[in-house]
């Protein structure tokens, strides 16, 4: 079957394509967010997501409903993702130009970082990132990155030397893939241990159902939730200065990367309203395959 996985949120895709030797395999993380400087209230959730009126779900025990509407996660802290039937690395995703040109990729908005990594965050080769720095990790294997949901609200970065990037930027990285039979099966591991945990299968309800199976990985602040899941475009935001994007950047040792700044961020038409912009980014530098 077809299906995919909606990223969203503070997450950052490391070495999509395996470019990058100083990196482990494609895949994602879900940053940490805990001790946010204004408080706790801008903590993040992160979550894997489904809508239940379209999926049905074994071995999720603990599944948190979001109130008013037919969606539910299981809340993701301390784990590895790993999905059957794809093997992390073998053979690479690809990508169309979506991916390339829309996610803001760090080594673009902060040239000053490339190649500097907090390896607790971002792992070297057959290593694993720490519980203290992020709360899950997924790997791809074959399968499709593109963007989705792209803001029509501009972000601007402004590096130390003075360098712009400016873009509408996307709000969504989606990884695309098949597996065999009629569902998607998902292991958690202890993201330090590798000891197993619940195992999650994700099923159509309907199965005669041409669409792909959609879940959804994020991390996002509670009122912030529902505008992931529902796939919201955002048209205006309520501020300009998008401090949670600083998350994305401890996937550097230096200090101090740009925070995205909003350009003419409210529109009196209503929305998509957001927070600020919150993510997915790219860890590492633009790709060029």
């Amino acid at each position: 079957m077809n299906a995919e996985i909606v990223i969203s949120g503070l997450c950052s895709i490391l070495n999509p394509f395996g470019e990058n030797p100083a990196m482990s395999d494609p895949g994602v993380i879900v940053v940490q967010t805990m001790g946010h400087q204004h408080g706790p209230e801008h903590d993040h959730i992160g979550y894997l997501a489904y809508d239940s009126d379209v999926v049905e779900v074994t071995g999720v025990p603990t599944a948190v409903s979001v109130p008013n509407t037919t969606f539910f996660y299981f809340p993701v802290d301390g784990w590895e993702l790993v999905i059957d039937g794809i093997t992390a690395g073998t053979p690479k995703p690809t990508s169309d130009h979506s991916f390339r040109d829309l996610v803001a990729h760090r080594d673009e908005y902060w040239p000053e970082a490339e190649g500097d990594f907090d390896r607790d965050v971002v792992p070297e080769p057959r290593k694993r990132p720490k519980k203290t720095a992020v709360k899950a990790w997924m790997r791809f294997g074959a399968g499709e990155i593109s963007a989705s949901r792209i803001s029509k609200v501009p972000w601007r970065f402004t590096g130390s030397s003075g360098m712009t990037l400016q873009r509408h930027f996307a709000e969504e990285v989606v990884y695309s893939f098949s597996v065999a039979g009629n569902a998607v099966v998902i292991q958690l591991y202890d993201l330090e241990s590798e000891a197993a945990g619940e195992k999650l299968t994700f099923k159509l309800r309907d199965s005669s159902s041409t669409v792909p199976l959609s879940l959804i990985l994020g991390n996002n602040t509670q009122i912030d939730l529902p505008q992931s899941l529902f796939r919201e475009v955002t048209e205006h935001v309520e501020h300009p200065y998008s401090t949670h994007f600083a998350f994305l950047n401890q996937t550097a040792k230096v200090k101090d990367g740009p925070i995205p700044v909003a350009i003419n961020p409210k529109d009196d038409g209503g929305g998509g309203g957001s927070g600020g912009a919150c993510g997915p980014g790219s860890g590492n530098g633009r790709p060029t395959s």
